[in-house]
């Protein structure tokens, strides 16, 4: 399990699906725990959200700022 995520879902693989440039993992859960302490993150649609709560995603600049910074630091 991951240290500090806001939750931990351990599943058992019963298939994979390719689907073009993309593989789909279909599983059934057989633990899983949460951290409250976390928010959690997800992202839909081009965006990311803490539960219901919007995430405004970084300008061009700033993600590009990030991206150097990255490689930068890439080991």
């Amino acid at each position: 399990m991951i240290e500090g995520t806001s939750v931990n879902i351990e599943c058992k693989l019963l298939k994979v699906i390719t689907l073009g440039d993309h593989t789909t993992f279909v599983g059934e859960v057989v633990e899983a725990s949460d951290n409250p302490e976390k928010e959690p993150l997800a992202y839909y649609d081009g965006k990311y959200f803490i539960m219901n709560t919007k995430v405004v995603k970084p300008s061009d600049v700033q993600r590009e700022t990030i991206r150097r910074t990255i490689e930068k630091y890439k080991r």
